[in-house]
């Protein structure tokens, strides 16, 4: 059985090398990309370890989502259980949910997937269409599992 791992749904991982390919530079890359967010989004420095843990949650939410669901729905169930995880941290730590939720879902979306897609539809190279409509089908998973996790969690802040 093959799953995908780490938001990037587009390269197989053999389900029984997963303990070998979630090694802890995974984690401290996902530390360091908490880190970079601070910066890119321009948070206060009091919430850098909220927006820190929304890029673990992210790393945890893709690796957990990939196991249990496997790959055609790992990206739904991974913004579902961030979305609604954000919301429920949010309102106990009387933050507002996007402090987690959008570092957390920055964290899911393969890297560049859909700009080197476009980019190969723009020059007429092979495999650009199947490139962005692939993002494409990412974006909407990631969308329609924020909607599912918003309405599990109820509106909060």
């Amino acid at each position: 059985r093959h799953t995908r791992l780490q938001g990037d749904w587009s390269s197989d991982v053999c389900s029984s090398d997963l303990p070998a390919a979630v090694p802890a530079a995974a984690w401290t890359a996902a530390f360091v990309e908490g880190l970079a967010y601070v910066v890119l989004l321009q948070a206060a420095f009091r919430h850098t370890p909220v927006v820190v843990a929304g890029a673990l949650a992210g790393q945890a939410a893709s690796v957990l989502s990939t196991l249990v669901l496997g790959p055609w729905w790992a990206p739904v169930g991974a913004a579902a259980l961030l979305s609604a995880g954000s919301e429920v941290v949010g309102r106990a730590l009387g933050r507002p949910s996007a402090l987690l939720l959008v570092p957390a879902l920055l964290a899911l979306v393969p890297g560049g997937a859909g700009i080197g897609g476009l980019f190969r539809m723009l020059h007429d190279e092979g495999g650009g269409f199947s490139g962005a409509l692939g993002a494409g089908v990412v974006a909407v998973s990631l969308a329609s599992g924020v909607l599912l996790g918003s309405l599990v969690a109820g509106r909060g802040r």
